[in-house]
Parts: structure tokens; sequence; C-alpha cells
């Protein structure tokens, strides 16, 4: 009967989500560059997509939940600067596209669908990044403290990554703690893609190298188990490097992760060059 019931409020849930994405959509092909005021329609479509991503995660639909939240961040940047927003073309392509594919998402997880992880990092993922990459560079560009004092700028990196930041790392430590670590490979890409963007944004270089040594390991990973070591590797150097930023440590930022397998082949690597001169060593021994 209890399953019965989640299935129902499931079934109900996807249904109103697609119902919203229509309304998304509908809100998206109406924003134009002759439009006098977007607030009120940015704050509606914030209600629509919140709506989503909130009851994808209570409900047991992660990807769609995660992916949500990537559009209501987009949405939010450009609630910040609804004053001076230029809706261009590409801009309004990529919203529409962030709607689109969350409508696919909806539409296979009505019919029971299993979630192809590298589809959706291969082909879904990167309309979501080109969407955030796209508002942020506009609201960069379009705001006066684009280029802050160094001081400033050091107290800005602290900020975020005592609040942005922190948000990731719960989240990460949220899927750690899951049973079902099935979809733990592409939510961590996505978190350290995230994380890789911030960096660039913020000019962290040695943050932007170890996210992407993070995303490197992942895409390498042939098992379950080397998937959640990487991740527990990754959220331990993550929270290593916001502590060092929160003290101001810039210049101790590590690069990047080291698994077991990485040190196995260190050890191995430096038995073989060991073992080389050892030779060299017996060769010119024995011509004395």
């Amino acid at each position: 009967m209890l399953k019965n019931r989640e299935l129902e409020n499931q079934t109900k849930f996807l249904e109103e989500a697609n119902g919203n994405l229509n309304t998304l959509e509908s809100i998206f092909l109406q924003l134009n560059s002759q439009c006098q005021s977007y607030s009120p329609t940015i704050d509606l479509a914030l209600q629509k997509i919140h709506f989503i991503k909130a009851g994808a995660e209570l409900l047991g639909f992660p990807l769609l939940s995660n992916f949500a939240h990537r559009l209501e961040d987009a949405l939010q940047i450009l609630k910040k600067q609804t004053n001076f927003l230029e809706i261009d073309s590409e801009l309004h392509s990529l919203l529409l596209s962030g709607v689109e594919w969350l409508r696919q998402i909806v539409e296979l997880l009505s019919v029971g669908y299993v979630m192809d992880e590298q589809w959706l990092v291969s082909f879904c993922f990167p309309v979501f990044e080109e969407l955030k990459k796209h508002v942020s560079e506009q609201n960069l560009a379009n705001n006066k403290t684009q280029h802050p004092p160094y001081n400033e700028l050091e107290d800005i990196i602290v900020l975020i990554f005592q609040t942005e930041v922190e948000e990731y790392l719960q989240h990460l430590k949220s899927l750690l703690a899951k049973i079902d670590k099935s979809n733990l490979k592409s939510e961590v890409i996505i978190i350290a893609t995230q994380l890789d963007d911030l960096g660039e944004l913020l000019n962290l270089k040695a943050f932007t190298q170890l996210c992407r040594s993070v995303i490197q390991h992942l895409k390498e990973s042939a098992s379950y188990a080397d998937v959640t070591e990487i991740a527990q590797l990754a959220l331990l150097t993550w929270q290593r490097s916001q502590t060092l930023i929160l003290t101001r440590q810039f210049e101790q930022l590590p690069t990047e992760i080291v698994t077991n397998s990485d040190k196995k082949v260190n050890i191995f690597e430096e038995f073989t060059v060991s073992e080389s001169l050892f030779q060299n060593d017996n060769v010119k021994t024995s011509k004395k």
C-alpha cells in the first residue's frame, strides 16, 4: 500500500513538473530585448523551477533535482541583473534548451527509464554548464565591481567559499551518506565541473587544477569502489582547500587528488627506476 502511494505521488509530481516546464517554456519564449522589466518574469520562472527542484529531491529523483537546481542558479544570477539584462539570441536558446532537456528527463522518468549517466554527462550537462557560464560572464561584464581591489577580491573569494562552496560540499556529503551510489559518479562530475567554473571565475588556478584532477580520475574509474574512493578524497581535499582559503593561505592550495592506485603506480615507477640504476651499476662494475 505504501509503495503504491509513493508511485502515485511520483506520477502526480512528474505530471505537474511537465506542466511547469510548459509554463517555463512560455515564459522564456516571451523574453526579448524589448521587455521593459524582467523581474516579475524571472520571479515566476524561479517559482516554477523551484517546485521541480524541491519535489524531485523529495520524491527520489536526484538527477532531475540537480539539473533543475542548475537552471535555478542561472535564473538567480539573471535576477540580480534585471536592470541591465540583455537577452541575446544565445541566452534565449540556452534557456529553452535547458527546459527541453528537463522535459526529456521527466518523460524518461515517467516511463520508468533508468538514466544513462554517460548520456547525461555528454549531452545534457554541457547545456546547463554553458548557460551558467554565459549568465555569469554577462553578470561580470555588466558589474561595476568587475575589477575590485586585491584585498576586496580576497574578501569576495572567502565569502563565496563560506557560502556557495560550502553548499556543494554539504551536498557531496549527503551523496556519500546514501546507500544507493549508482549515480554518484555523474553527480560528483557535475559538482567538480561547477566548482571548476567557480575557480575559473575567481582566477584560482590551483583550485581549478584540483577540480579537473577529480574529473579525470572519475572518468577513468572502473568500479563503484573506485568512484566512492575518489568522491571521498575529493571531499577531503576540497575541504582542505576551503580551510586554506578561509585563512587566506592561497599559495598552499592543493592541485590534485592522489588515490591508492596512483600511489601504487608511483611505487612501481620508483622501483623500476631503482632497478634500472642497479642494473646500470652492475654493468659498469663488470666492465671494470
